[in-house]
């Protein structure tokens, strides 16, 4: 059994019997509850293709709780079900508990190939930094509770949640297949943020906030005031590792955004700089990735080892 991080793996007898395993939970993040239950699904999705797996089967618990009722359970179950079965993921049960406030909990589980698995798991000194969609869904999310903003403003948002990563993840995982040092490292951006995401013990990570995507409206709403105290944790615990560039306030609002805790985000990986500038990283591009920066070598007793350049001019 081998932890990756974002989901477990689990090598049966067989030899090309691999199984990843994750659970996650989520609450109701809107008023719909069809579309919290997508959102939740796509959510715990995103771990099984961040180690490039196949989904196979969830079960599922519902935390019922709050105003829950039963048509809006209904409804969040069907959610659920809706993005399970775009992924080609058996919905195979589950449960019901009582809870204090309403919730979704999956824990899926995927198949892994060897060949997935045989690039490295850090990435190379020279290689391009990539996210697989934009992130804000945290700032989005914080904006629409506090009352900052409606949910029909968010409906471009909260549709992009709903959707998974799964075209990206059959990309490189493709890649990985052919040749391993194409992708060399692949994660998903979680509750986290990206800044500790990127950050990798013994690599310097370069990441430009200009080409950093967020979604549209999400830095105004963070210079809004909406934020996270989660958001804020992950400010506080980056600063021995991470260095910000530029000037007071490209600082201040580059370190809101980058440490973003992320509900369904998206994959964030590292490929060969030349594989990027061919056809296929065109291909990648087309899917809606985006390179954010790149990767190098640290010196040997560095702490500060990722560099944000706030600058965006």
């Amino acid at each position: 059994m081998t932890n990756l991080g974002d989901a477990t793996i689990v090598r049966l007898s067989r030899p090309e019997g691999q199984l990843a395993t994750t659970t996650d939970l989520v609450h109701p993040v809107c008023s719909d509850m069809r579309r919290s239950g997508q959102i939740s699904a796509a959510h715990a999705l995103s771990d099984l293709y961040a180690v490039l797996s196949i989904p196979a089967f969830a079960t599922v618990t519902l935390g019922w709780g709050g105003d829950l009722d039963v048509s809006a359970a209904a409804d969040l179950l069907h959610g659920v079900a809706d993005v399970l079965e775009g992924a080609g993921c058996a919905y195979a049960g589950g449960h019901t508990v009582r809870a204090e406030h309403a919730y979704v909990s999956l824990t899926v589980t995927g198949v892994v190939d060897e060949l997935s698995l045989s690039g490295a798991e850090s990435p190379a000194p020279g290689d391009v930094l990539c996210v697989s969609r934009p992130l804000g869904s945290g700032i989005a999310l914080s904006a629409l509770q506090l009352g900052l903003v409606s949910e029909p403003e968010l409906e471009a948002i909260l549709s992009q949640l709903t959707l998974t990563s799964a075209s990206v993840a059959d990309h490189l995982r493709r890649a990985r297949a052919q040749v391993p040092s194409t992708v060399t490292w692949v994660t998903d951006v979680t509750g986290f943020g990206l800044v500790h995401q990127v950050h990798r013990p013994g690599f310097i990570v370069e990441v430009d906030i200009a080409s950093v995507p967020f979604y549209a409206g999400t830095v105004e709403l963070a210079r809004l005031g909406a934020s996270t105290s989660l958001g804020d944790q992950n400010l506080l615990d980056s600063l021995e590792f991470c260095t910000y560039k530029g000037a007071p306030h490209e600082v201040a609002e580059a370190r809101v955004l980058l440490n973003d805790p992320q509900t369904s985000g998206p994959l964030l990986f590292a490929v060969d700089a030349s594989a990027f500038a061919s056809p296929w990283g065109a291909e990648l591009v087309a899917l809606g990735c985006t390179a954010i920066g790149c990767v190098g070598s640290a010196d040997e007793g560095e702490v500060t080892n990722v560099l944000v350049d706030c600058r965006r001019a």
